[in-house]
């Protein structure tokens, strides 16, 4: 049994799945030929209204025409339309174009009380896999020992703009997280998790601050963290069913295309600096994620001493989860060089996420501040380590 927000028992619901296939008209036909400005003074045509295209439309050639109203030139200005590979219409949440953004009110955070420990926990509401994304945002304290689940994934590409709903208001999120959304939402009840884009106001500074140094906490109290790496492609769903059965059926390395299990522990999100900590810090096994399949990091970790040489990303964040969980701290150095291969949208974030993970001595030397630059913070950093190590190698 799973317990809702409202502390009432409900059965475990399966989250939802996307249709099979969606079928829409041709949004981007090409228009009828923009009138002649001959033919739009003709006295006996005087009773017929004139077509006229925008300017940047009615004069170029049909080919450029074209261009300037392909998929790729609209997703400029309405989101993306079309699936990168499939190039059929997208399915979106709700009408992203301009007219219908204006009548959309933002979403005004409530201030958190740091004093009581408070963090939001966003309350996904029910719903099919096609309904338009409704969610609302609470406030909690960690003394209330309230279940959640905690979300760990990468922003992605934050020009492709999406709209879900809180309350009667609207946040903006990247693609890749309301695609996450779609697929974790329950079909008849609710769910709690913390999702950093949402969770934590984004413009806060002096939140943001100190939201970052209770990620640790936050990761460490969710009930599971949900590692979302993403949506299928080709292979993943034959890779994750055969490692969710690896500790109930006799599976083994030679069962599995490689191409398709090395493409799918080398996906971006492998890359992300902040999955080092979310990833180490579980109670529990986090559970791997590829669109409507999942199964626990731990089956991962079987296959991988398999591996005799070029380990895919993946497998540097499992080890280091290992390293963790014997060791409870790590050397801020040794979590810099264990990490270097990774990204970060914020430079700062290469070092305050690796915070968490390391010892109370440097956590307490390097306080997060985003008000101060990438420059300024490398210099913290590395004369904190020659005073404290006396160690040049850094």
């Amino acid at each position: 049994m799973e317990t809702t927000t409202d502390g009432h028992d409900a059965e475990i619901d399966a989250p939802c799945t996307p249709p099979a296939q969606v079928i829409h008209s041709d949004p981007f036909r090409e228009p009828p030929r923009a009138p002649k400005p001959s033919e739009r003074f003709r006295p006996k045509e005087a009773l017929i209204p004139s077509i006229h295209w925008p300017e940047e439309l009615s004069s170029v050639t049909p080919t450029k025409r074209r261009k300037l109203i392909s998929p790729d030139s609209a997703e400029n200005r309405f989101g993306p339309l079309l699936d990168d590979k499939s190039k059929r219409p997208r399915l979106q949440s709700a009408p992203q174009g301009p007219l219908d953004l204006l009548n959309r009110v933002s979403y005004r955070y409530t201030p958190l009380d740091f004093s009581k420990s408070q963090i939001r926990l966003l309350v996904l509401n029910a719903g099919s896999f096609e309904d338009e994304i409704s969610c609302r945002l609470q406030h909690f304290s960690f003394d209330s020992n309230v279940s959640f689940d905690a979300l760990s994934y990468t922003w992605g590409d934050r020009s492709s703009a999406r709209y879900i709903r809180i309350g009667d208001s609207y946040l903006q999120v990247t693609s890749n997280l309301e695609a996450a959304l779609r697929h974790l939402r329950l079909r008849s009840s609710s769910r709690t998790i913390w999702i950093d884009a949402l969770c934590i106001d984004q413009q806060n500074v002096q939140e943001r601050n100190h939201q970052v140094q209770e990620m640790k906490r936050v990761y460490g109290s969710a009930r599971r963290v949900l590692a979302w790496t993403g949506v299928a492609q080709v292979g993943s769903d034959q890779v994750m069913s055969k490692m969710g059965a690896v500790f109930t059926k006799n599976v083994e390395v030679s069962h599995f295309n490689m191409l398709s299990l090395y493409a799918l522990t080398s996906r971006s999100y492998w890359s992300r600096i902040w999955v080092a900590q979310e990833i180490a810090v579980a109670n529990k096994a986090p559970l791997i994620i590829a669109g409507t399949q999942s199964a626990p990091c731990s089956a991962f970790n079987m296959f991988f001493s398999e591996f005799r040489a070029g380990l895919p990303p993946m497998a540097s964040f499992l080890a280091l989860r290992d390293r963790f969980r014997n060791e409870r701290e790590i050397d801020l150095a040794s979590l810099l060089f264990l990490t270097a291969h990774t990204q970060a949208t914020d430079p700062r974030d290469k070092i305050y996420a690796l915070l968490g993970l390391a010892r109370e001595v440097d956590r307490d030397a390097i306080i997060p501040d985003y008000s101060k630059n990438f420059e300024h913070v490398c210099k913290e950093v590395v004369r904190h380590l020659v005073r404290h190590d006396r160690n040049l190698k850094i």
